[in-house]
């Protein structure tokens, strides 16, 4: 299975492999995946997105799945 928009960009974000970020990993079972890495990500995804993200989007962004549905 090929890995997922979400699974490379929060590698990147980790600076990890991606396979070391299952496809429907979270906050609570990936590695690496705090506070700070937290708003590093949110960085990523506005780049990525050219927009700002919301409030809500910013507090449902909790996993994997979650970053996929963002970035479409």
């Amino acid at each position: 299975m090929q890995p997922t928009n979400g699974q490379r960009l929060l590698a990147s974000v980790l600076q990890c492999s991606v396979q070391e970020v299952p496809p429907y990993g979270s906050m609570e079972t990936v590695s690496g995946w705090d506070s700070l890495a937290h708003m590093r990500l949110a960085a990523a995804l506005e780049e990525r997105l050219s927009r700002d993200l919301t409030s809500e989007e910013l507090l449902e962004l909790e996993s994997v799945e979650d970053i996929d549905r963002l970035l479409g």
